[in-house]
């Protein structure tokens, strides 16, 4: 998404992995699932209508905020517009609180991508965090003296 790409999601059949749905059921299978994909706020709707009772208020707050995740990192605000009003639509959410939402989601997105840049400055440092991770900085570029070479 972050990249621009239009995106349509095909989905297997009974939750099968794509490499089982030939194995089992051929390819011509596999390119019906392709063929009949979904266009990206259809896949987001229900998606969301099949995880969360978007009937209650609950559910709706749920589902929303799963789509929002999603939409969050589309780069381009006229995408971005297009997809909100389908989503809004088939979640019977009004467009603008859609949007307020997205808005939200999108800043909180911002200050977490900033906040870890921070963070490494102010706390131990990432080089530590790696090297407790076992992650080792490369040594410096100094010459070695091998047993050979000190006699």
């Amino acid at each position: 998404l972050a990249a621009g790409m239009s995106v349509s999601v095909a989905t297997a059949p009974d939750g099968l992995d794509p490499d089982d749905l030939v194995r089992s059921r051929g390819p011509e299978a596999a390119q019906s699932a392709v063929e009949s994909a979904a266009d990206l706020p259809t896949f987001l709707v229900d998606e969301a209508r099949r995880n969360h009772p978007v009937s209650t208020l609950e559910g709706k707050l749920a589902a929303l905020e799963m789509v929002l995740q999603h939409l969050s990192h589309l780069p381009n605000s006229v995408a971005r517009t297009e997809i909100m009003s389908k989503v809004a639509d088939g979640l019977s959410i009004e467009d603008a609180l859609f949007r307020q939402e997205l808005r939200r989601v999108a800043s909180e997105r911002r200050r977490d991508v900033r906040a870890p840049a921070a963070a490494t400055t102010a706390g131990p440092g990432i080089s530590s965090t790696l090297r407790t991770s076992g992650f080792r900085r490369p040594a410096a570029a100094t010459p070695r003296t091998s047993a050979s070479s000190a006699a």
